[in-house]
């Protein structure tokens, strides 16, 4: 008596285990979060509204980041969406002012590149509330980390210039470029509309930056502190 040769039928095929695509998911619920926070404030997040945005369970914000406390804290320190990708930012020049400069051009472009950005800083302007105070300051501290390691590749800035008031300055005028550009497409009689008028105005940052720390500041300057954390620093 023959046997019969076992066909592909006979023989059991082990499932593929299916993988959850959690990067994809929780780029999908920041995104979700940033819309809300874009269209309707900070006052409208929640982990209801949030997953009913991103299309996900609820559970899953949980799970992924413990919480709506957890996901703020982690849109604050998402550098991409105020600094652009850090992994492949192009720092230029070697001196301190060449190094500041490039960096608050790149945070220009990051921050022209979202709208739900740009909606999200116009919020923290008029609203209060612990959502905003937390998104903030961990933003924040994420940025002064990020300064700080483009302040190790260039080394301190010259003596007597007080960086940290400098590069506030800058940080909040590119701020107010890019909002008033959004709300009125004109500020001192520059076209915020005209791609061109941008040109000028990263070339006037790196123009300002390098300057200024290019050379010694004149008396009553206050000396930039070593331990100084503020986040222009």
């Amino acid at each position: 008596m023959t046997g019969t040769a076992p066909t592909m039928t006979d023989t059991p095929i082990a499932p593929t285990p299916r993988t959850r695509d959690r990067d994809g998911t929780e780029a999908r619920i920041l995104a979700g979060a940033m819309a809300i926070v874009a269209r309707d404030g900070f006052g409208a997040l929640g982990v209801n509204t949030v997953a009913r945005e991103a299309g996900v369970d609820k559970q899953l914000i949980y799970r992924y980041f413990g919480g709506l406390d957890g996901l703020l804290e982690r849109l604050g320190q998402d550098l991409r969406l105020w600094l652009g990708d850090p992994a492949t930012a192009a720092i230029g020049g070697s001196g301190y002012g060449e190094v500041i400069g490039a960096q608050i051009v790149q945070h220009l472009a990051a921050l022209r590149a979202s709208e739900m950005v740009q909606a999200a800083l116009s919020w923290e302007l008029v609203e209060r509330g612990d959502a905003v105070a937390r998104l903030g300051e961990a933003k924040n501290q994420a940025i002064r980390e990020w300064f700080g390691n483009v302040r190790a590749a260039a080394g301190e800035p010259p003596p007597g210039i007080d960086a940290p008031a400098v590069n506030a300055i800058l940080i909040a005028a590119v701020h107010h470029l890019v909002l008033r550009a959004r709300t009125a497409g004109e500020f001192a009689g520059l076209d915020l509309k005209a791609p061109e008028t941008w040109a000028r105005i990263e070339q006037a940052i790196g123009f300002i930056s390098g300057t200024i720390y290019a050379q010694d500041a004149g008396p009553g300057a206050r000396p930039a502190a070593a331990g100084d954390a503020r986040i222009a620093r």
